[in-house]
């Protein structure tokens, strides 16, 4: 059962000490606290207790904490109870609960106390009779202590278990209604961020225009105030406003999507790019230096990736080449698919267009090839057979894929372009697969069934190597192979032979 309730506020109980040659005053302090996290759902509480430097002399703080809610007054949510140590240390106690319910009352009740190091010895009656602190060493009444008829008291005897209580405190927190935004609240009761309150618009400046523009593209330098362009994915646009007459003044940019990244916002200049495709909104506002009013515009930006306009293979015919030099293998006899020194076996060719006029900064982003390959390689000797795939079996063309070469494919080749000035772009790239016919014994038979596909990607950002984002534009799958022996002899022929 909890004591009466004091008002929330320090507890100041104020008692003397004598010491031999004068008395000296003493305080105690008492607090009690409580507070609530709306996201953890939890309510705490906090009571102390400490002491002056002089109350310390004689007395350990002790404290008695308990929380409560407005439905049960009597059984408490939490307790505790501590002590100290002199004024060195205060006695102070932590309550919580997760018992937490939406626009209900806890309170936080403390019981303070000290402890007494010392104690009334004996009274001999001599003289005056006994002048004693039947509570302890001069808590209340005052007093001298030792050697005196009448006054013996034994301040050095310790016994440390008198206890007195001095006072309660109380304290009282409600809890929010849940999702309520409050005036100046930056999160709701469910830690939800509240919404910006809606300010109060300025009446639209006379005789002042504010013009929004680009510095790249077809219409770089124009007006483009309510129109619509269209921009790059991952691409910078680089925009400008202007305010007419020139007026003194600051300028705002906002943009609608959560897909968009502004990369400087300058007053006057506002740098974006987008990271996912879609319609958005580009505006700006005025606003003179003296406040009065408000001028603004606003740009339609499509976010979309380039057009692939032709994307084109030429396959060659597999060939035997006795002298090696071909698919890359510079020595022995080799079987691939055209050859590298002379020309490709498989060229392709590709070309994309980006709308004439993008606000885009040209040479941002490009093109580049990005080959995948199922292999299959069989190889027969006089000694056994050897499988080189990553499929599960020879036909099950769906399986084994791994990325061919680098990314992009094979960048010592025109594998890789950045949009020009014009917004075109063309590469161009080959491959000559080939198979090593020499080994320690010769081949009886070598069977070769590669799957490829080669996909056109674009990309933004200067290194083709690490994009910002990428979209594929275009597919083309293609095969090489063969068996061999062509015809009915029982082993390959290979010149020179190998040694």
């Amino acid at each position: 059962m909890k004591r009466s309730i004091f008002c929330a506020i320090t507890l100041a109980a104020l008692w003397l000490l004598l010491s031999p040659q004068r008395a000296q005053a003493q305080y105690a302090y008492g607090l009690s606290d409580a507070g609530y996290d709306v996201n953890t759902r939890q309510v705490f509480g906090y009571s102390a207790t400490w002491l002056d430097y002089y109350a310390g002399y004689y007395y350990d703080p002790a404290v008695e904490g308990e929380l409560y809610w407005q439905y049960d007054s009597e059984v408490p949510l939490n307790s505790g109870y501590e002590v100290g140590y002199a004024d060195i240390i205060p006695a102070e106690v932590w309550t919580q609960t997760s018992v937490y319910r939406a626009q209900t009352t806890y309170s936080v009740y403390s019981n303070h106390f000290v402890i007494a190091y010392y104690y009334y010895s004996y009274c001999d009656g001599f003289a005056s009779g006994c002048y004693a602190d039947p509570f302890g060493f001069s808590f209340f009444s005052g007093g001298d202590y030792g050697g005196y008829p009448g006054f013996a008291y034994n301040p050095y005897y310790f016994v440390g278990a008198q206890r007195y209580y001095l006072g309660s405190t109380g304290f009282s927190v409600t809890t929010p209604a849940d999702n309520s935004c409050g005036t100046g609240s930056s999160f709701d009761s469910n830690g939800n961020p509240c919404p910006a309150p809606t300010p109060t618009p300025q009446p639209p400046c006379s005789g002042t225009s504010v013009k929004l523009g680009s510095f790249y593209g077809k219409d770089a330098g124009t007006d483009l105030n309510g129109q619509s362009r269209p921009a790059l994915l991952g691409a910078t646009a680089s925009l400008a406003a202007t305010v007419s007459p020139d007026t003194p003044g600051t300028f705002s940019w906002h943009v609608t999507g959560a897909s968009s990244q502004e990369l400087s916002n300058n007053n006057s200049q506002d740098d974006i790019i987008w990271t996912k495709e879609g319609v958005y909104t580009v505006g700006v506002t005025f606003i003179p230096s003296d406040g009065s009013c408000q001028s603004s515009a606003t740009l339609t930006v499509s976010v979309v990736v380039p057009k692939l306009e032709s994307f084109t293979a030429q396959q060659n015919t597999e060939r035997v080449t006795p002298q090696g030099g071909c698919s890359g293998l510079t020595t022995g006899a080799t079987f691939s698919l055209g050859c590298n020194a002379t020309s490709q076996g498989m060229l392709f060719n590709a070309s994309a267009k980006v709308p004439d006029d993008s606000i885009s900064v040209p040479g941002e982003s490009g093109l580049k090839f990005v080959q995948l390959v199922s292999p299959y390689r069989q190889r027969s000797t006089s000694r056994g057979v050897e499988c080189v795939t990553w499929r599960t079996t020879q036909t099950a063309f769906d399986t084994g894929w791994i990325g061919d070469s680098d990314d992009p494919y094979d960048p010592r080749s025109q594998a890789t372009t950045h949009f020009n000035d014009q917004y075109a772009s063309s590469i161009n790239t080959g491959d000559t697969p080939g198979n090593a016919l020499e080994a320690p014994l010769h081949y009886d038979k070598l069977i070769v069934d590669d799957r490829f596909e080669m996909y056109i990607v674009y990309y933004s950002g200067i290194s083709a190597a690490s994009p910002g984002v990428t979209r594929p534009l275009g597919k083309l799958p293609w095969n090489w192979g063969e068996r061999w022996p062509r015809t009915g002899a029982t082993r390959l022929f290979i010149y020179p032979p190998a040694t």
